[in-house]
């Protein structure tokens, strides 16, 4: 008998408490929630390597940097290289740098030495 009871009891609160929690029906001329907002993918800029050719004016290993003096466009630039790539490398060789522009940097992605 108190199993009854209980069970019309809960029964009951379930029952009176449910419109209580219902959705209520969408208005006539009511905004629909916006659909899924579609993902846009982000281009992402492909580095362009760029290559220069020229004399090792300076070679800077605490820095890790190696400063070129262009034969074209007659001017210095100054690229950041990584210890094993300026290993070997010294002032005044004549050297052909592939690079990309990092955050505002010049990065070297190869150093190759170039015969006079």
């Amino acid at each position: 008998m108190k199993k009854l009871l209980v069970t019309l009891t809960a029964l009951g609160v379930v029952l009176t408490t449910s419109p209580i929690f219902a959705q209520t029906p969408a208005e006539k001329g009511a905004q629909q929630p916006p659909a899924k907002e579609k993902v846009v993918k982000k281009e992402v800029k492909k580095e362009e390597i760029k290559s220069v050719t020229g004399e090792v004016v300076a070679v800077d290993t605490a820095d890790k940097t190696l400063t070129i003096k262009c034969e074209k466009e007659k001017k210095e630039i100054k690229i950041s290289a990584t210890e094993k790539q300026l290993k070997g490398i010294n002032k005044g060789d004549t050297v052909e740098v592939k690079y990309v522009e990092k955050e505002g940097k010049l990065v070297a992605e190869s150093i190759k030495k170039v015969k006079k």
